[in-house]
């Protein structure tokens, strides 16, 4: 233009600034405003007002602040667009200080806050959490006679909702002003109101709102009802969520899929499956397109599973593959899982062929690790480690610590110890370290095969490999040991369980353990000695190891005093004692000549309901017959 000796106007100008602000340019818009000083064509309000808005926008407020001294300077008075559209720039830079300050010298300057200048403070003091002056600003709006629209009160009451869940000093109560003011909540204003009393866990509060809806002739939509069915569940009032439910369907208001799922997820994992199933039905009645997520199948397959109801979970498996509904790998795990505890391996091995062949989910060590576990407890060994090759084979996954302890457990328990061992080794070559629960169950293995120095050597291994035994490990070794007669290694054993105080210590089973392999190696003593350690310790003593310590005092003892010192012991600690341990009280008293105490023993049984034993009933009868 100026090249064709035209002069640009202001209109033109303004129109090139405000464009090139639109587009983003404001470096640019700012030249242009420069150049047009300097060509003498004074910018007026409208030319400030664009750039200064553009500025705002792009969360520039220094230099729009900027802007409007440049434009005082130069003798233009800003409008109030220009003073709302400053006050909207600071409230998104969060300089909501400052847009107070704007505020009043908007007014200072004799301008009248408009509804947009106070719905933009009052929707950014709400969403800043400054609710104190939201507030106050709707109170001078109204005083001032300003209509606040509904975005804005529903914005307030969404601001004040949510801050309920932070602080009790907030309440929701701008429905109130919002009647005052004339303006009647809608379905939505009412659906803001509902969530955020949910949120806030107001739940009482919410469903009390459902009612007063009811009373003003707004119907709740399916917004409505699923934030309540929501907050219910999520506070575990899956009664209450039903409920409701059932009322969205008697007011004719058909749930969506949410609504569905959220209702059936939450009835599945309340194991609520009778409930389920009526959901379920009403879901397939309405036929309203509705399709349940994989996560609420996986929830619902879950609590099947959890019921022991696995044939059934597996058909709702089948099912969602020919509904189209594709599961997902949690789905198959599930189910796997299920049947391969059942003992119904060879369906959970259909199953994953299936899974596999049809290359909907790529398997996981989980995967994998529940049909280990499946085969091995079914003890077909073989198929469980034919399992571990195809996962190095193909490359599917890397065989974890758990993958490697359910095969050497499973070899273990079978006898196949080599293998077990092998396994062991295989796994430390592949940089898999062995943890305690590895070497508890080789070792338990070795233990119940009579290989006691085996079970010794990996004892000692772990320890010096910087695996620390647990207590069930040191238990493991104890029994082995005691039940081969080894009391001095077990005693050895129990020692250094002793000192290792900072990570386990004896414990019950422990000491049942000792006392019955030193009453098999005929040392009462011990035996005794160990049982007022166990009970120093806190510990109680159960009815069997009381009958091994009594029956083998009975045995050995000259005197009953022993055997009699534990018996009390025992009803001390409201142990109910045995038919054995009777009958190893009266061939006590027997021997030691006491025959009126055994008399009296065996009439204590019969009150009781115990048999006697027929060799002391022999006895009783002989030592009868002599003193007649």
């Amino acid at each position: 233009m100026a090249a064709n000796g035209y002069d640009a106007s202001v209109v033109t100008y303004t129109t090139l600034i405000d464009g090139l602000c639109k587009s983003g340019d404001l470096d640019a818009a700012q030249a242009l405003l420069q150049k047009m000083a300097d060509a003498g064509c004074a910018p007026n309000v409208v030319t400030y007002t664009a750039l200064i808005d553009g500025l705002c926008k792009a969360r520039r407020p220094h230099d729009a602040i900027q802007t409007v001294k440049r434009m005082l300077r130069s003798g233009c008075e800003p409008d109030l667009v220009t003073y709302n559209s400053l006050i909207h720039g600071l409230c998104m830079a969060n300089r909501m200080d400052d847009a107070g300050l704007v505020l009043q010298e908007l007014v200072r300057n004799g301008f009248a806050p408009n509804h947009i200048t106070y719905s933009t403070l009052v929707i950014w003091n709400c969403r800043r959490r400054r609710l104190d002056q939201a507030r106050g600003l709707i109170r001078e709006m109204i005083l001032r006679g300003s209509v606040c629209n509904l975005v804005v009160y529903i914005d307030c009451i969404f601001g004040f909702c949510e801050a309920r869940c932070q602080s009790s000093r907030y309440e929701c109560r701008d429905g109130d002003e919002m009647i005052e003011s004339g303006r009647i909540p809608d379905v939505v204003t009412y659906n803001t109101f509902i969530s955020g009393l949910c949120k806030a866990g107001k739940l009482d509060k919410g469903l009390e709102m459902l009612e007063e809806m009811d009373r003003g002739g707004i119907p709740p939509d399916v917004v409505t009802f699923c934030s309540i069915i929501s907050g219910l569940c999520k506070a575990n009032r899956i009664d209450d969520a039903f409920q409701v439910f059932k009322g969205m369907l008697e007011r004719g208001c058909v749930p969506d899929s949410l609504t569905y799922s959220i209702m059936l997820d939450n009835l599945s994992r309340a194991n609520r499956l009778d409930t389920v199933d009526e959901v379920l039905e009403h879901m397939q009645a309405m036929k309203a397109g509705c399709v349940m997520e994989v996560y609420t199948h996986n929830a619902f397959i879950g609590a099947l599973c959890r019921s022991g109801k696995f044939p059934l979970a597996k058909n709702i498996l089948l099912g969602m593959i020919e509904s189209g509904s594709l599961p997902n790998l949690l789905s198959y795990n599930f189910v796997i899982d299920g049947l391969c505890k059942s003992g119904n391996v060879d369906d959970a091995w259909k199953l994953s062929r299936k899974m596999l062949d049809s290359g909907c989910c790529k398997p996981d060590v989980i995967f994998f690790n529940t049909l280990i576990s499946g085969f091995c407890k079914a003890g077909r060994l073989s198929q469980a480690h034919q399992l571990l090759i195809e996962m190095k084979a193909k490359n599917i996954c890397v065989p974890d610590v758990v993958t490697y302890n359910t095969l050497i457990d499973g070899q273990s328990k079978f006898g196949s110890l080599k293998q077990a061992k092998l396994l062991l080794q295989e796994m430390q070559a592949v940089g898999c370290k062995p943890n305690v629960v590895t070497y508890a169950a080789l070792i338990n293995g070795y233990a119940k095969h009579g290989m006691y120095e085996e079970a010794e050597s990996l004892f000692d291994e772990m320890s010096a490999k910087g695996c620390f035994p647990d207590i069930i490990t040191y238990n493991t070794v104890l029994s082995a040991f005691s039940k081969a007669g080894m009391m001095s290694k077990a005693e050895g054993v129990y020692q250094q369980l002793k000192n290792k105080t900072s990570y386990c210590s004896p414990d019950a089973i422990t000491y049942r353990i000792l006392i019955d392999g030193y009453c098999r190696a005929e040392d009462t003593e011990q035996g005794l000695t160990l049982l007022q350690e166990m009970t120093a310790r806190g510990w109680s003593c159960d009815s069997y190891t009381y009958n091994v310590l009594i029956a083998k005092l009975a045995e050995t003892e000259e005197v009953p005093s022993k055997a009699l010192a534990v018996y009390q012991q025992m009803l001390d600690q409201d142990c109910v004692p045995s038919a054995s341990i009777f009958n190893s009280l009266v061939r006590l008293f027997l021997r030691t000549g006491d025959v009126n105490s055994a008399r009296s023993m065996v009439q204590e049984m019969n009150e009781k309901g115990h048999l006697v034993d027929a060799s002391n009933l022999e006895a009783l009868n002989k030592e009868s017959n002599d003193a007649s």
